[in-house]
């Protein structure tokens, strides 16, 4: 479950990204991710549209290269583990696009 904003931050910050990657590899694929808004689930259709159309927005240009941290000894952990994964951060963005669409 990821909870948005109307702004779908989570989805511009390097934590919630790589989570996101890291929990559908350990279910081998199946996302299973829910969206939860202020006022309800987007995928039972319960969800701000607002909220849906910034999601949308973000899927599109999501690049992990360009996600914020407030930690930089974070940020920097994930970059180096990110570059030695296969595809680095094209295979990464295009993984979490690709999932995120799914979802």
């Amino acid at each position: 479950t990821m909870v948005l904003d109307e702004k779908a931050t989570p989805l511009t910050r390097v934590w919630c990204l790589f989570e996101l990657v890291q929990t559908c590899k350990l279910r081998h694929g199946r996302s299973g991710f829910c969206f939860v808004t202020g006022s309800g689930v987007l995928q039972e259709g319960r969800g701000d549209i607002s909220v849906a159309m910034a999601l949308a927005r973000h899927i599109s240009t999501v690049r992990l290269e360009q996600a914020g941290a407030s930690r930089q000894t974070d940020k920097d952990m994930i970059f180096g583990l990110v570059r030695s994964m296969p595809g680095g951060f094209d295979g990464m963005n295009r993984y979490v696009r690709h999932t995120v669409s799914r979802a």
